[in-house]
């Protein structure tokens, strides 16, 4: 029979298809129970009856498994582009909410990601376009019970979607957390991309070439790495780049003709050390342009940090003087 107070017109017996059937689902066998798959946009409808003469109260209830990733152990993988940038789309509805690796107790209905960056750089991961109040984490670890919070965020710029910009190293593992702000669900949106210049972590310092002139950079969308040397508490924005002198002769460089306020400086590693040292720091050697000259020592490689004081961002020139070449293209750039 069907009740004139629903909303929903019923369908005609006949025009409806069979999708499951139960009797004695249960271990009391006196109760039933279907699983189902729904489809989106599709009305389903429910008969409950009595086995033979059998009448009564009915109970009915409706659950529905939570997603394989709803907690880190089944975190799904995602595969960035070449360019590193990756869109995720997902429903965080059916999410339950974990008692660990969570930032704040306002974090509910959690889903899980994870990714291998392929180059050390720094990436933008939001959640804009989810239509929920979102809240996002990125953690570090080689295993789902024991991730370390690297960055989290919630109501980035006063919205209800969030947003990480953060620096990440090749090959190393992460895992990604998306959840509703006190219970929030809906469809849900998270975005990964790279930003910054090529060479905004040391590991990925451009190498000189062997002709002295003048490189062009950027260091708009640059970061600070995890413990960056910062030679002043105004170096903020840093780009690098590196050479290996073959010769001890003094070196000077400039950043004349950079459109910002710009710091340089220079850091070395002793002979058979990993451990860069600062060689000489300069800003503001003639208005905001920096200016630095040291002795190089033959054989040994070099990393130039050119930095925004402050919030200063924009072209970078990097100068050098004209004539005998005094420095050849670096082989590797291994120190972290």
């Amino acid at each position: 029979s069907h009740s004139s107070g629903m909303s929903t017109p019923c369908a005609a017996v006949s025009a409806l298809t069979a999708v499951g059937f139960n009797d004695d689902g249960s271990s009391t066998r006196r109760t039933s129970k279907v699983a189902f798959k729904t489809t989106s946009g599709v009305t389903y409808y429910v008969q409950v009856a009595g086995k033979g003469t059998a009448r009564g109260a009915v109970s009915l209830v409706f659950t529905h498994p939570a997603p394989a990733n709803d907690v880190a152990s089944g975190a799904f993988t995602v595969s960035p582009a070449t360019n590193g940038s990756a869109k995720i789309t997902s429903d965080n509805s059916f999410a339950t909410t974990e008692t660990d690796n969570r930032f704040s107790a306002a974090v509910t209905k959690t889903l899980w990601w994870k990714f291998t960056p392929t180059t050390t750089r720094n990436y933008w991961i939001t959640t804009t376009g989810s239509a929920f109040d979102t809240t996002l984490a990125i953690y570090r670890g080689t295993s789902p019970t024991s991730l370390n919070l690297i960055a989290s965020n919630d109501d980035f710029g006063g919205s209800t979607s969030s947003q990480i910009k953060v620096p990440l190293g090749a090959n190393l593992l992460y895992y990604v957390q998306v959840g509703g702000k006190n219970g929030a669900s809906g469809a849900l949106q998270a975005n990964l991309s790279i930003v910054g210049p090529t060479n905004d972590m040391i590991a990925a310092a451009t190498a000189l070439a062997a002709t002295p002139g003048t490189l062009t950079g950027t260091n708009v969308n640059a970061s600070l790495q995890a413990n960056e040397i910062l030679p002043s508490s105004a170096v903020e924005a840093t780009a690098w780049w590196r050479f290996t002198a073959t010769a001890s002769k003094a070196v000077t460089v400039t950043t004349y003709g950079s459109s910002f306020d710009t710091t340089l400086a220079v850091m070395s590693a002793a002979s058979g050390s990993t451990t860069l040292s600062l060689v000489g720091f300069n800003d503001n050697y003639t208005g905001t342009t920096s200016q630095l000259t040291f002795n190089t020592v033959s054989g040994r490689t070099y990393y130039i940090q050119v930095g925004g004081n402050g919030t200063a961002r924009g072209t970078i020139k990097l100068a050098f003087p004209v004539g005998t070449p005094l420095y050849s293209a670096a082989t590797t750039a291994s120190l972290q």
